[in-house]
């Protein structure tokens, strides 16, 4: 995102290293309690994404009164032999702020990060999300498809 952008008493932007100030980490901790950066992992991690504007895009979501984060997505971009060359985006990590919910702010996050796939060429959207939330991505257009597992390579 180039610019922010104002919807419902929250500024939506790209993630930036003030934001682990700002309860970032805290987000988060509804998607997984483990693993977190520090400050200094953080800030990295921003520096990271910041370098590659045409294959990764984090944005989140500022409450404009308290300043603090209650909504983020990214999306990673990946090139496929497949398709002759085409691009797949990888939506990860949507999380809204319980008390937020229900009122857009997760629709508006994917509408934006949907766009920006296909403004890069993406074919296709994929996510790979916990079952309790595959109603929720049914309803904002995304298809079950096919079978998806992991492993953990690190404890």
């Amino acid at each position: 995102m180039e610019h922010s952008l104002e919807f419902l008493g929250c500024t939506i932007r790209n993630l930036s290293e003030d934001d682990f100030r700002k309860g970032f980490n805290e987000l988060m901790t509804v998607l997984d309690t483990e693993a977190q950066l520090d400050e200094e992992g953080f800030i990295e991690y921003c520096s990271n994404i910041r370098k590659m504007p045409d294959e990764y895009m984090h944005i989140v979501a500022e409450e404009t009164l308290s300043g603090r984060i209650v909504a983020s997505a990214s999306v990673m971009i990946e090139r496929k032999y497949l398709r002759t060359g085409g691009k797949v985006g990888h939506l990860e990590d949507l999380i809204v702020n319980p008390s937020f919910r229900k009122q857009g702010l997760g629709k508006k996050i994917l509408d934006i990060l949907i766009t920006r796939a296909r403004e890069k060429g993406c074919y296709k959207v994929i996510i790979s999300a916990v079952h309790d939330s595959s109603e929720y991505f049914e309803k904002n257009g995304f298809k079950k498809k096919g079978l998806n597992m992991k492993i953990l390579l690190t404890q």
